[in-house]
């Protein structure tokens, strides 16, 4: 009988982890800082009955241990990006579970389901979004409307864009793509002013 709850209890306390450390992994691959991640993973665990949680986390993996406790669990961090929503999205998950909405099985679904199904915005929304960003930008930089510049900006921004989603595409190595991606915008820009546009 003492064997059986053993192992229960050892179940649950592995459920805790695997639960903390998803959405660990969720938030910083979403571009959460990672004292947020650590708080959140911290909420998740003290909320399950496990207070005595030990969480570790870098920018390339999470670690999380009970105390006292003979076993850790990590998970590595294979990519990077900005996805707020993602976050946001855990953390309300992370708020439900502490106020009983959802019970721990629930969160973990829930998280493997936000984990696999991420909504995107077509390409060319994100081009047109570069370069909106683009020409705001250039207003802060420039601290002043300039009305002529805003449209090569603009060109330059969602060009450069469009050059790192498609060699990041090919290679899948996200410094070439980012690299390739700012040249060209540096390239567009000086051949902007050197043209006199």
């Amino acid at each position: 009988m003492t064997h059986s709850v053993e192992r229960q209890d050892t179940a649950i306390q592995n459920q805790v982890l695997a639960t903390c450390l998803l959405a660990g992994r969720i938030m910083i691959e979403g571009g959460s800082e990672m004292y947020r991640v650590e708080d959140t993973m911290r909420r998740i665990a003290v909320n399950a009955g496990e207070p005595q949680t030990l969480v570790f986390t870098t920018p390339t993996g999470i670690f999380a241990s009970i105390e006292n406790q003979p076993y850790i669990q990590e998970r590595p961090i294979s990519k990077r990006s900005i996805d707020m929503e993602k976050v946001t999205r855990v953390n309300q998950l992370s708020r439900s579970f502490a106020a009983d909405q959802i019970d721990l099985d629930e969160l973990h679904a829930a998280l493997i389901k936000l984990d696999q199904n991420t909504p995107f915005f077509p390409i060319w929304l994100q081009v047109v979004s570069a370069a909106v960003v683009s020409m705001t930008l250039m207003v802060l930089f420039a601290q002043q409307y300039d009305w002529i510049d805003m449209p090569l900006a603009a060109a330059v921004g969602a060009l450069g864009f469009l050059v790192d989603i498609k060699v990041n595409a090919v290679t899948n190595i996200r410094f070439i793509s980012e690299l390739l991606g700012a040249l060209v915008v540096g390239l567009t820009a000086w051949l902007g002013v050197r043209l006199g546009l």
